[in-house]
């Protein structure tokens, strides 16, 4: 589901490898949130892989970061119709939730519990404060710029720092599921 979500990278490496020009900085600028959301997946997905007892927890997870991304990828379902994503998250809300509850229901507290104190949670709450917080409340112009900047106010601003805050969140995002992989692997050798 992901690959017909997300096929963009594919394309925007070729535009990069081939022409070198101002539209493979466009790709990896506009990009950068796609990719990381999909690599946070990828990380907390195997983990639910390999640990047959933590399963339903880290299908949670990654449920909850699929809708992430695909609520990323607004722009695109907004061509289908205006605030389309909504479809595809509920599925695949309904279809994980649904999921862990027949197949691995007795997996969800305990790892939950597990995982809350580890520096893998710490990065990953911060991270998720900063992506639906901060850059929701610093990116509404009517909120915090207008009446800041009055007359002045360019919404270029304030979309510089939504992105960045984004960007930066996405980054903490995909370092807390990197961080409990490796530390899965070393649990695993010792």
């Amino acid at each position: 589901m992901f690959i017909a979500i997300d096929y963009r990278p594919c394309y925007g490496l070729y535009r990069f490898k081939y022409l070198k020009n101002r539209y493979a900085r466009i790709f990896f600028h506009r990009n950068k949130p796609n990719i990381l959301p999909f690599l946070s997946i990828y990380f907390y997905f195997k983990i639910s892989i390999e640990n047959k007892d933590q399963r339903g927890f880290y299908l949670l997870v990654s449920g909850f970061f699929a809708c992430m991304l695909i609520r990323e990828q607004d722009p695109y379902f907004d061509m289908i119709n205006h605030g389309f994503w909504v479809y595809p998250a509920i599925f695949v809300a309904l279809f994980t939730i649904g999921f862990v509850l027949l197949c691995c229901r007795d997996s969800v507290l305990l790892p939950m519990a597990n995982y809350i104190g580890t520096p893998s949670y710490y990065i990953l709450v911060i991270s998720l404060v900063i992506i639906l917080v901060f850059s929701r409340v610093f990116g509404s112009g009517n909120l915090i710029w207008q009446p800041v900047m009055g007359e002045a106010y360019l919404p270029v601003y304030k979309n510089v720092i939504q992105e960045g805050l984004e960007l930066f969140g996405y980054i903490l995002l995909m370092l807390s599921g990197f961080m409990l992989t490796k530390q899965d692997a070393d649990n695993k050798k010792s």
